[in-house]
């Protein structure tokens, strides 16, 4: 996304508070990419940058005139963009082989081809969705909008010129028309094509076109009607920043809505008002810096969850939103503003040339990387590398994300009532309420013992407690979805009882009893999901390094927390209890592959799609009869 990036006009035109806008929007960005459940809807940054680069490359191609030549604008935008992209794509090619096995690194190499040639929209497109689970594995996914800033910037100085002078009053029609055609086209496609719309540029042409329109007829509000303006415009990105979610990810409120609003609050952004907060030195500041900001902050992000559990806690998120500001701020000192304006036409030459040649060496490297990966790695390592980009695919399938297990970016209307608490009138209906560890006692449970039918209601890193026993840093999401599923579904008559699974923490254990005593009190039966073995090396990468070992070690290899937790969980809800950790450990030997080989863990503990059928013996003889028994509607001893 290049928004951030667009022209400033030239110093008699520059508008502080255009600065504050850009501040406002990657801000929402970094904020929804660090926290989602924070900031749900701060996707829509992107949109906001969009507006501002339609407004300003029109009016910066306006006021030039006759004198505008094509030639120039292309090499300054070149020198404004391409230095810093280069710089981030090699950044991110040194650190991911530091967290990432040879075959994702062997994606990225093509992913970092694509963002440095300006067309990773495209790639994206024909892969996942942006809001796709395996999205937070892809370290340049970000790039996507870089492809489509910078393919409006190579046709749109066309469009400005030529329909200028067509005739008067050519180019407000031109763009008004090429606008009305694209939202159009974006309102009857985003169903059907959903990806098209969101990643490519003719469908993003009417938030441009929006910005442009701004510009061309220098639509400007002053006094109360600009304070009244900008107030709104701000307000409503707020509220979208906040209410949307990535099912929102459409036209209508998700695209257009923010575009209104960013458009609103540029005519605005010279009332008195309006100019002093978003023309502030904090935000002015922050907008400068906000492309460099962008650049970095998804790599870092991605790489950070991959080299720890995925899920981040509240100072990490605050963390990396400051690691993100401090490195772009860097970034901009060292790259975007050094390279940007060259004082002299050799130190011009000199810019275009080097950054050329860095673009030329990542789209090489990065082919290379994708094509060979060997050749990074040693051809052994190449072949023993897990293929854990697929092992999660699998993963999200088994576990049904995003319709039964969700994540916190997404709204709660997301969780699929008619398939993930579909009842049966001749098997006992169970109920299991937890986080992704308790997704995968779901997958364990359903095909271990299908006699018995159990439903789901599972959120990513959201436990299964009531909202006032939660953590005060819980995420806004979670409050909302255990308000639901612990006052709503849990009170279902139909049920049996309800599986209680998580992965279990010291501080959960308070909690935890007090859940279960409410729901007993209510006459509902409690089972609590135990403990399981929480290794501490990611099984794909130890399989990675030595094909060969076929086990991890118990007490060596596990989580040093693993064991009293455990033994607390066992003694204090003795017969009601699921000791996982006694099928997946026996004998001080933890198997992490199959039968066949296949691995059965994505990371430290989290299941992949082959644990099911390998445990499904043991689970059923172990766990079958907590829920088959003749008794099983009766509360536990």
């Amino acid at each position: 996304m290049t928004g951030p990036a667009a022209a400033s006009v030239g110093r008699a035109e520059h508008d502080p508070a255009i600065d504050g806008l850009r501040a406002l929007a990657v801000a929402l960005v970094l904020a929804f990419h660090v926290d989602a459940g924070l900031v749900p809807g701060g996707f829509i940054g992107v949109d906001v940058f969009f507006v501002i680069s339609g407004f300003l490359i029109t009016g910066l191609i306006q006021r030039q005139g006759d004198g505008f030549r094509f030639a120039a604008f292309y090499a300054r935008r070149f020198r404004r963009l391409f230095p810093a992209v280069a710089a981030t794509v090699a950044a991110t090619l040194i650190a991911a082989p530091l967290v990432m096995n040879p075959i994702e690194v062997s994606r990225l190499g093509l992913e970092s081809a694509a963002a440095a040639l300006s067309v990773s929209n495209l790639l994206f497109w024909l892969q996942s969705g942006y809001f796709d689970a395996q999205a937070e594995f892809k370290p340049l996914l970000h790039t996507w909008s870089l492809g489509v800033e910078e393919q409006f910037y190579l046709v749109w100085p066309l469009v400005v010129v030529f329909a200028g002078r067509w005739r008067r009053g050519g180019l407000a029609w031109a763009l008004g028309g090429l606008g009305a055609a694209s939202l159009a086209a974006a309102f009857l496609l985003q169903r059907e094509a959903a990806g098209a719309v969101f990643f490519l540029t003719p469908f993003r042409v009417f938030q441009f076109a929006l910005g442009g329109l701004i510009a061309v007829h220098g639509l400007r509000f002053d006094g109360v009607v600009g304070a009244l303006g900008g107030g709104l415009g701000a307000t409503a990105l707020l509220a979208l920043g906040v209410t949307l979610d990535g099912a929102d990810a459409g036209v209508g409120l998700a695209m257009l809505a923010p575009a209104a609003a960013a458009g609103l609050l540029i005519a605005s952004s010279r009332a008195a008002g309006v100019a002093a907060l978003f023309g502030s030195p904090v935000l002015t500041w922050i907008g400068r810096r906000s492309y460099s900001i962008y650049l970095v902050h998804w790599p870092i992000v991605v790489l950070w969850r991959m080299a720890g559990s995925g899920e981040l806690s509240a100072a990490e998120s605050a963390g990396l939103a400051a690691a993100s500001t401090a490195a772009g701020a860097v970034l901009h000192w060292a790259v975007e503003a050094r390279f940007r304006r060259p004082p002299t036409a050799r130190a011009r030459a000199w810019v275009h040339a080097g950054t050329a040649a860095g673009l030329a060496v990542a789209v090489a490297a990065g082919s290379t990387l994708w094509l060979r990966p060997d050749l990074a790695t040693g051809a052994a390592a190449a072949r023993a590398a897990i293929d854990t980009g697929d092992l999660r695919r699998r993963r999200t399938e088994m576990i049904r994300a995003d319709v039964c297990n969700l994540r916190q970016v997404r709204d709660l209307t997301a969780w699929d009532r008619d398939t993930c608490f579909a009842m049966s009138d001749d098997r006992p209906n169970w109920l299991i309420l937890g986080d992704s560890y308790a997704a995968d006692a779901y997958a364990l449970l359903a095909y271990g013992v299908p006699e018995v039918n159990f439903v789901q209601a599972t959120m990513r890193g959201c436990p299964p407690f009531p909202p006032d026993l939660l953590a005060t840093n819980a995420r806004r999401a979670c409050v909302r979805f255990a308000r639901f599923r612990l006052e709503e579904l849990a009170a279902d008559e139909r049920l049996a009882g309800v599986v209680l699974a998580a992965n279990w923490k010291p501080g959960y254990l308070q909690p935890l009893a007090e859940t279960a005593a409410r729901l007993e009190a209510r006459g509902v039966d409690v089972v609590v999901f135990g403990q399981r073995a929480v290794f501490r090396q990611e099984a794909p990468m130890v399989l990675t390094e030595d094909p060969e070992r076929a086990h991890l070690d118990a007490p060596a290899d596990l989580d040093p927390g693993v064991a009293p937790l455990r033994d607390a969980l066992r003694d204090r809800y003795e017969g009601r209890v699921l000791d996982m950790f006694a099928l997946q450990c026996r004998d001080g030997v933890c198997p992490i592959v199959d039968a066949a080989g296949a691995p059965l863990y994505i990371d430290t503990g989290h299941f992949s799609h082959a644990a099911p059928a390998a445990f499904a013996d043991a689970v059923r003889a172990a766990f079958g009869p907590i829920f088959t028994a003749d008794d099983a509607d009766d509360p536990p001893p």
